[in-house]
């Protein structure tokens, strides 16, 4: 009788590993969750309720995008239509400067007048100018840090899939809420699961008790070749 095969470890699909540049943590190394999947389920709620990146506190939007994530730049000018850093919406991303603790959310055109308001450089930029960013008189050096990435709907759609499947940077506890709500069709689409390299049954994950005590956990979603 022949051995039975070795079980594949989770991989992601060919090509997006070459997308984006590695999420690595400022200091040390986190715990890491890696979850493979038949076809990729939807984290609008993990990416609009925001993720942690490692990153350099003092370098602007633009710098954070195009440089370190390696976005194409013609995507963020055309794409990315409304972009707000601590709350404040943001007009020119070259001016606009990351601290540590700050959060930036993404999204592509809003409807409406609101989202028309709230558009970079849109015509009616002009009646939120006391509400947007205004960049602060001292710049700090560019020191490591840590910001929150939120991603809103087709922002979240193009550009999602990648920073999942690079890895991002969760709480314990919020991982563990996230997987403690998913439906059947979640755990039926979960194919294998690697918990610091350890594999173990995706549906051991369901209670999320095995990651709520840790700080802050990387989470990546692989789908197969």
């Amino acid at each position: 009788m022949g051995q039975a095969p070795a079980k594949q470890q989770p991989r992601c699909r060919g090509g997006i590993e070459k997308d984006m540049p590695h999420n690595n943590p400022p200091n040390g190394q986190y715990q890491e969750l890696i979850l493979e999947f038949t076809r990729l389920p939807n984290f609008c709620h993990i990416l609009q309720g925001g993720f942690r990146i490692a990153t350099r506190a003092g370098i602007s939007v633009r710098e954070l995008l195009c440089e370190q994530l390696q976005i194409d730049s013609a995507y963020v000018e055309e794409r990315l239509s409304t972009v707000f850093l601590d709350g404040k919406p943001v007009d020119d991303m070259q001016a606009a400067t990351l601290e540590d603790g700050s959060t930036l959310a993404l999204s592509a055109a809003m409807p409406g007048l609101v989202g028309a308001t709230m558009r970079r450089g849109g015509h009616y930029a002009a009646l939120r100018r006391s509400i947007a960013y205004q960049r602060g008189g001292e710049q700090r050096p560019h020191e490591a840090g840590m910001i929150t990435l939120k991603l809103f709907n087709l922002v979240a759609d193009q550009l999602g899939p990648q920073f999942l499947a690079r890895g991002v940077l969760l709480e314990g506890r919020t991982l563990a809420k996230y997987l403690k709500s998913r439906e059947a069709v979640f755990w039926k689409a979960c194919r294998a699961a690697l918990l610091n390299g350890s594999e173990l049954n995706p549906t051991d994950l369901k209670d999320g008790r095995c990651l709520e005590k840790a700080d802050l956990m990387k989470f990546k979603v692989c789908v197969p070749e």
